[in-house]
C-alpha cells in the first residue's frame, strides 16, 4: 500500500511538473520579438536622421527626420506598454522603456542641438560651431552605443533565462 501511495505521489508530481512547465519556445521568440521590433524601429529612424547630418540638404528634410525619431519614439512606447508582462517578468519591457526614456533624453540634449547647428545660416557657422558640432555628433554616438549596449545585455539576460 505504502508503493501504490508513494507512486501515486511521484506521478502527480511528474505530471504537474509536465504540465506547468512554463512558456513555448513560441511565445517567448513572439515576447523577444515584439519589444526588439519596437527597438529597433526607433534606431532605424535614429539611423535616419543620421543620415541627413551626413547628406545635409535642408533644413526643412532635417527637422523633418529629427520630428521622425520623436513620434517613433511615442508610438514605441505605447506599443510596448501594451506588451503584457512575460511570466510576471517585465524586466526587459522596463528595459525597452528605459531605453526609449535614454533615447529621449539625447534627441532632447545633443540631437536638438545639433539640428539647432546645422540649421545655422552660414555666416553665424564658424569654427567654433563647427567644433561644437563635431564634439556633439561624437558625443550622441557613444551615447547611442551605450544604450544599446544595456538594451542588448537585457535581451541576453532574458534569453539566458528562458534558454530552453
Amino acid at each position: 500500500m505504502k508503493i501504490f501511495n508513494y507512486s501515486f505521489v511521484l506521478l502527480s508530481f511528474i505530471f504537474f511538473t509536465a504540465c506547468n512547465k512554463g512558456p513555448s519556445q513560441a511565445e517567448i521568440n513572439k515576447y523577444l520579438e515584439d519589444i526588439a521590433n519596437q527597438e529597433n524601429l526607433v534606431l532605424q529612424k535614429l539611423n535616419d536622421l543620421i543620415d541627413v547630418y551626413d547628406t545635409f540638404n535642408s533644413t526643412d528634410e532635417l527637422q523633418k527626420a529629427y520630428n521622425a525619431v520623436n513620434v517613433q519614439l511615442e508610438e514605441s512606447e505605447k506599443a510596448v506598454k501594451n506588451i503584457k508582462g512575460f511570466e510576471d517578468d517585465d524586466v526587459l519591457k522596463a528595459s525597452a522603456l528605459e531605453f526609449f526614456k535614454e533615447i529621449k533624453t539625447l534627441m532632447d540634449n545633443e540631437h536638438k542641438r545639433i539640428v539647432e547647428l546645422y540649421s545655422m545660416p552660414d555666416e553665424q557657422f564658424k569654427e567654433k560651431e563647427q567644433i561644437e558640432l563635431e564634439n556633439l555628433r561624437d558625443t550622441a554616438n557613444k551615447k547611442a552605443d551605450a544604450i544599446m549596449s544595456k538594451a542588448e545585455k537585457a535581451f541576453s539576460s532574458f534569453e539566458s533565462k528562458y534558454d530552453k
